[in-house]
């Protein structure tokens, strides 16, 4: 800051850009700079002035309560005191998810026994711990979970029996009816039972490779879904009440089920791209290998 003989000039950094302050020769120092910032404040031109200001031109003890007579800076502390709280009410709630991201199947056994005659592909050794994994090709979560979760599960100890299926399921999903080359494709994934065919199935955006490579015609236009892939849909049809009657919330893809080490059957939905969950953490500990 500097004073000459008519003026005082003080320079300060705002959003906006540099400003300066300037006032007449009938005040002079600290006087000048209090009357030179209260004057700006009633007339709201330091709106977007740091708290930098504050601290060169107000005493200490003004300066110490950042501006509390400033509406704007009271504003941002509230906006940014609110996301705060949000963000840890929403990462309280992804705990708790997590926590309690499977559930009790109370005729759960009934549908292990449905899963069990389906065509599903084996992946990892077999081992008496294993996991039914059911998934459709345009679910991004079953596609995290063919790239990496299938993986982690092996690593744990758990044998995943992956399943693959073609939506619809009823008639009342509002999601869009399998195409040719998924039709195509899932048939092939159930004569085949390979693991090879079940990663290339997620990774294929189309499917128009995964049909070329296999050499297989897809299903013309108005022509009925192959038997076998029909028959999937029937019996993962039965196991949709089932699965409704366990939890009080709606559930997605890609779906688990399993049977617990005390003897529960279990059912976890959706997949992350982190960690695996608790409950399938603790069921791969100590595996017992077939």
């Amino acid at each position: 800051m500097t004073t000459g003989p008519r003026t005082i000039h003080a320079t300060f950094q705002a959003d906006g850009g540099e400003g300066i302050l300037s006032h007449g020769p009938k005040a002079h120092g600290r006087e000048l700079a209090r009357r030179s910032v209260t004057g700006l404040l009633a007339g709201g031109m330091l709106a977007g002035a740091t708290a930098g200001l504050a601290a060169a031109l107000l005493p200490a003890p003004a300066a110490a309560q950042q501006w509390p007579f400033w509406p704007g800076d009271r504003e941002q502390r509230q906006k940014r005191d609110a996301e705060q709280r949000a963000r840890r009410e929403r990462e309280q709630r992804a705990r708790a998810r997590a926590r309690a991201w499977s559930v009790t199947v109370p005729r759960g056994g009934a549908a292990l026994d449905i899963l069990d005659a389906l065509p599903w592909v084996r992946i990892g050794p077999a081992a008496d711990v294993h996991v039914y994994e059911i998934g459709f090709h345009r679910c991004p979560p079953c596609q995290v979970f063919s790239r990496s979760g299938a993986g982690q599960l092996v690593d744990l100890g758990i044998e995943v029996r992956s399943l693959v299926f073609a939506p619809p399921l009823g008639t009342s999903d509002r999601g869009r009816p399998a195409t040719a080359n998924e039709l195509a494709a899932v048939e092939a994934i159930y004569r085949s039972r390979s693991v090879a065919d079940i990663e290339a199935f997620y990774a294929d955006r189309t499917l128009t490779a995964f049909v070329r490579a296999r050499e297989i015609d897809p299903p013309a236009r108005g022509a009925p879904p192959p038997a076998a892939v029909e028959e999937v849909r029937a019996s993962l049809r039965r196991i949709v009440p089932i699965l409704d009657a366990a939890t009080d919330e709606s559930w997605g893809f890609p779906a688990f089920l399993w049977r617990s080490r005390p003897g529960e059957v279990k059912a976890g939905f959706g997949w992350g791209s982190g960690r695996v969950p608790t409950p399938l953490t603790q069921l791969g500990r100590a595996p017992s290998r077939g």
